[in-house]
């Protein structure tokens, strides 16, 4: 049974993850339907369902031809697609930080640093510390602490990782400095911060 059940998986092998693809084979096929017009098989599936074989065909989404859909179920498709999940934000440039697509270095820019000798590299990190020296003020460190973490801090009952993130007290810090800042913050305020925003 075993033998029968490998024979019916996806015979398409999916390079990111080093191994073929888990899904099982379409019937009359030997890749599964997500992997029919990658494979080159036929892009047509035939589906049993009721005792009785409809035809299916597979095309590419539109929106996003790394998946595959049923051409009947297209329309219902487009709507619940994860590309039209992704949410625009109007500070964000898609590659903004890719540098320009058609730029060709130069062989001087290809250049290792390894065959520059000593003294230009020398020089080049002197200029570096002079202009951040002209240039970077002194920033001035000030870490806050709140009564109630204070507290946390001393409870034997921590290990060291535990403390280690209590230590770190991001949100308090944060807070406790813009309390100084704004009077409008010294009022008992509740703030909730999310795991992913702190």
């Amino acid at each position: 049974m075993a033998a029968t059940e490998e024979t019916r998986k996806c015979a398409f092998f999916v390079t990111k993850r080093g191994r073929n693809c888990r899904m099982i084979a379409a019937k009359g096929s030997i890749y599964c339907g997500e992997h029919m017009l990658v494979g080159g098989d036929a892009t047509k599936i035939v589906v049993t369902r009721d005792d009785r074989e409809m035809e299916r065909e597979r095309i590419l989404c539109p929106l996003d031809p790394s998946h595959t859909v049923y051409r009947h179920l297209l329309h219902k498709h487009l709507k619940k697609c994860n590309v039209t999940k992704r949410p625009t934000l109007a500070c964000y440039s898609k590659n903004v930080n890719s540098g320009m697509a058609d730029y060709l270095f130069s062989p001087e820019e290809l250049t290792p640093l390894s065959t520059f000798p000593a003294s230009v590299i020398d020089t080049l990190i002197a200029k570096v510390e002079a202009a951040y020296s002209e240039h970077v003020l002194e920033v001035k460190q000030d870490i806050r602490d709140h009564p109630v973490l204070s507290g946390e801090i001393g409870d034997p009952k921590y290990g060291p990782s535990a403390l280690k993130h209590l230590k770190q007290q991001l949100c308090w810090d944060i807070l406790l400095h813009i309390s100084v800042i704004s009077p409008l913050f010294r009022l008992p305020y509740l703030v909730i911060f999310k795991a992913w925003e702190c």
